[in-house]
């Protein structure tokens, strides 16, 4: 099955760098932009982001939203989505929850937090129906349906007794 990527607007110069600088489609020389020390103390950093049940929970019923099937998928999803988001769906958000959690200062991941990023996250991941091309919704448009029919509280009481 054939996925068009957005590529989104590049700028004059960065195209004037593509044409001067690739040439016979070789890249220039990649440079290291930290080092591996660096990049391990990052990571680390990142490990000690603390991802609460609750929102754990919510992440969860996001992604399993997703899905046509499933009992929580809004109106949105039964319409134009064939195949939901797999479970590194799921890992993809937490994760890059923790790093937005800890680019804003924050020790624990907030719904905040996964708001910023799923979207981004659940956009390509969900295969979308026919019926969504010939009505311009895009993965990111069912994301977005779906953060918002999904309530953040509920089951969070059952995630909280079960910690």
């Amino acid at each position: 099955m054939y996925k068009r990527q957005d590529v989104h607007h590049v700028d004059r110069g960065t195209l004037e760098r593509i044409v001067t600088e690739r040439r016979r489609g070789q890249a220039p020389e990649p440079a290291a932009a930290v080092t591996e020390a660096d990049l391990e103390e990052l990571f680390a950093a990142v490990d000690r982001v603390f991802l609460p049940r609750a929102v754990a929970s919510w992440l969860s019923r996001v992604v399993a939203a997703t899905h046509p099937s499933s009992d929580e998928a809004p109106e949105v999803v039964r319409q134009y989505v064939r195949f939901g988001a797999s479970p590194r769906a799921a890992i993809a958000i937490a994760e890059s929850a923790r790093v937005h959690a800890i680019m804003g200062g924050k020790a624990n991941v907030g719904f905040d937090d996964v708001r910023a990023v799923a979207a981004h996250a659940l956009g390509h991941r969900i295969a979308l129906d026919y019926k969504a091309r010939l009505d311009a919704v895009s993965g990111r448009d069912i994301a977005k349906g779906v953060l918002d029919a999904v309530s953040e509280m509920e089951g969070a009481e059952g995630a909280s007794r079960r910690a």
